[in-house]
């Protein structure tokens, strides 16, 4: 080797371990610079969190809110003539039946739920819970006579009731125990009725005639014939005993729903958990319409089929009831997947309605949203078609804590008018602006002594209910929740069953949303209330700041 390769030689080494030193910094750098980022990233979701937790609910629910701009309650009470008190015909007559709210059957066109001369009808709902919960009965029925409460929603201007039902009150059909319903001895007489006109055959099992408690005698083909009056004794092994009748959890839902229809009020059945207790949480096994996927993991198991076998159950002594107006399928979908379960969820649905309408085609189908029941953007890509048209009304879900999924933005409690009414037309407003469904609000609600959270969702909801002129139910009536006998805040009832809490809430329905008691002073509308007016749907301009009352007068 010469001098010259030798220092080449030297130069090129020497080159080497300038650049491996170079390399060595660089990424010694890289290594602090990522631990720096890191470390600021970490620093600002410790800081975003309590700012988020303040800005979202510490900031609009600390303290109790002032309805100053509202009527005094001696005002109110004096509009709504409240206290409502029981109605006497039917304290004293059990038999006595009213007249119907609508004209009978309805089904859909566009965005308007119509009636059987084409006029629009406003759904105006109020849910009754219980049969949902772990005593499988609709709360009240140990106060008061079930007609006495039924009496009761009507006249409080409600014209249909959402009856929510468990999955697991259907597979079981539990014994309800008399101290649920001790204000309804006639349960037993009406019981045994029921179960001394069953027959065997899958059509006619259970059914009634329109409008009415009395049972409906079917032969083997389904044929509707004659059978004895409600008013004649029941004989068991023939004596004329009803000692050793159990009451079902079934025969009481059944009645309640009898006893809401002689009332002319519109029920719609909803299948709102599968375990029966409150509703809801992250608890899987409940988030969906099926949990076979879960294993055993689940109390209560159910594919689709059972889930639908269910539905056909529950729905079959009510063919021949044309009050019974429809089925909201499943309460509040929710899963990981999010927003994403839309499709699965609509096929379920679609399969469903198919099913119930071989039973009765007139029957409306509620398909509410996804992402606990607000989201109903996949109706754009996947609309439910059952196969008997005209019969779809898609439903949402709407509470102060809604709209959690959006973190920067925040629940609906501590949202601005503009910020509500976007993600209300985004997720299911524009079903109602470009006229493509009817949209029942199925469940909103409010404490009777609101924070400001709430009583800034509240206003929020009414003013873009008002002017979207959607049907709603307000969630709910029952003054008690079955667990604890706890207080309900959000219930319209005290705990006698049949007085009103008339406040700003039933003020503001009354105001905005087309409530009419039955003996309100309220100047009434050109036309009733049930056949309301179509309003020209158009979105609704967003405000700046906070909506405030309006229409206070």
């Amino acid at each position: 080797m010469n001098n010259a390769e030798a220092e080449t030689d030297i130069e090129t080494e020497t080159s080497s371990t300038a650049n491996g030193k170079a390399v060595g910094r660089t990424a010694v750098l890289s290594r602090r610079f990522v631990l720096l980022a890191s470390l600021v990233t970490f620093l600002f979701i410790i800081a975003l969190v309590p700012y988020l937790l303040y800005r979202n609910i510490l900031h609009q629910n600390f303290r109790e809110a002032s309805l100053d701009s509202y009527p005094s309650p001696k005002k109110i009470i004096a509009k709504l003539h409240c206290p409502v008190k029981p109605n006497a015909s039917i304290t004293g007559n059990l038999e006595a039946r009213r007249q119907p709210l609508f004209r009978l059957p309805l089904r859909t066109h566009r965005r308007n739920i119509v009636d059987a001369r084409g006029e629009r009808v406003k759904l105006m709902s109020t849910n009754w819970y219980g049969a949902s919960d772990e005593d499988f009965v609709p709360g009240g029925l140990d106060v008061r006579h079930r007609r006495e409460i039924a009496a009761t929603i009507r006249d409080m201007g409600f014209n249909s009731v959402r009856l929510p039902y468990s999955d697991e009150m259907v597979m079981t059909n539990p014994d309800v125990p008399m101290k649920f319903w001790s204000q309804n001895a006639d349960l037993l007489n009406e019981t045994a009725r029921r179960r001394s006109h069953r027959r065997t055959n899958e059509r006619g099992q259970r059914t009634r005639s329109p409008l009415s408690g009395d049972q409906v005698d079917t032969d083997e083909e389904g044929n509707r014939q004659p059978n004895s009056r409600t008013a004649q004794p029941v004989y068991i092994d023939g004596k004329n005993d009803t000692s050793n009748i159990i009451v079902k959890a079934l025969d009481v839902f059944d009645a309640v729903i009898t006893a809401l229809t002689d009332e002319g009020i519109a029920v719609i059945v909803n299948d709102h958990i599968t375990q029966a207790r409150w509703c809801c949480d992250a608890n899987l096994c409940d988030a969906t319409w099926s949990n076979d996927y879960l294993g055993k993991v689940c109390r209560i198991r159910q594919t689709e089929e059972q889930w639908i076998q269910n539905w056909e159950h529950v729905m079959r002594p009510h063919i021949d009831n044309p009050l019974v107006i429809g089925a909201d399928l499943r309460n509040e979908n929710r899963s990981p997947l999010g927003k994403m379960l839309w499709a699965t969820w609509a096929a379920a649905a679609e399969k469903a309605a198919n099913r119930l309408h071989a039973l009765q085609p007139n029957w409306l189908m509620f398909v509410e949203g996804v992402a606990s029941g607000n989201y109903l953007q996949g109706v754009r890509s996947h609309p439910v078609n059952p196969t008997v048209a005209n019969r779809v009304v898609y439903s949402a879900h709407i509470y102060g804590w809604s709209g959690w999924g959006s973190l920067l933005k925040g629940p609906y409690w501590s949202r601005d008018f503009a910020s509500f009414s976007y993600d209300m037309f985004d997720n299911w407003g524009f079903l109602l602006a470009e006229d493509i469904a009817p949209v029942w609000v199925g469940e909103f609600g409010a404490p009777d002594r609101p924070n400001t959270g709430d009583l800034n969702y509240w206003v929020n909801l009414m003013s873009f209910l008002d002017e979207v002129d959607a049907d709603w139910g307000y969630w709910a009536l029952n003054p008690r929740k079955p667990s604890g006998n706890e207080t309900e805040s959000y219930s319209l009832l005290r705990d006698d069953w049949v007085t009103p809490t008339c406040d700003y809430r039933m003020y503001d329905m009354l105001a905005k949303l087309g409530l009419r008691p039955y003996n309100s002073t309220w100047p009434l509308p050109e036309t009733t209330s049930t056949a309301a007016p179509t309003r020209t749907a158009r979105p609704v301009a967003p405000a700046d700041g906070k909506q405030v009352p309006l229409g206070h007068l």
